[in-house]
């Protein structure tokens, strides 16, 4: 019998010889929304689908990350400032799960 079934964040893959391997999916990543520049910096939303501490880091290259500050996510949503972001030409972020 072969087979593929889905249940919270775990697939379970039927086939081959190995018989019922069972695989962890890993949470969706941090989605990002309603970015913007204002008066006091960058602002966006973070949303993400584990509820935890997160670690804000920018970057200007890509390569080298810095962190910006740690937000304690209860609600499945958190506010991201950074009034740096208006003396600098460009900045990235990542939001990392600690």
């Amino acid at each position: 019998m072969k087979g593929i079934a889905v249940a919270g964040e775990y697939l379970y893959v039927a086939d081959g010889p190995w018989g019922l391997q069972i695989l962890r999916m890993g949470a969706p990543p941090p989605v990002w929304s309603a970015p913007a520049l204002a008066t006091n910096g960058f602002e966006a939303n973070l949303t993400v689908n584990a509820l935890g501490t997160y670690r804000i880091e920018w970057s200007e290259d890509l390569r080298t990350w810095t962190p910006l500050r740690t937000l304690t996510n209860i609600s499945g949503t958190v506010r991201v400032v950074d009034p740096a972001a208006l003396n600098t030409p460009k900045r990235f972020y990542r939001a990392v799960l600690e």
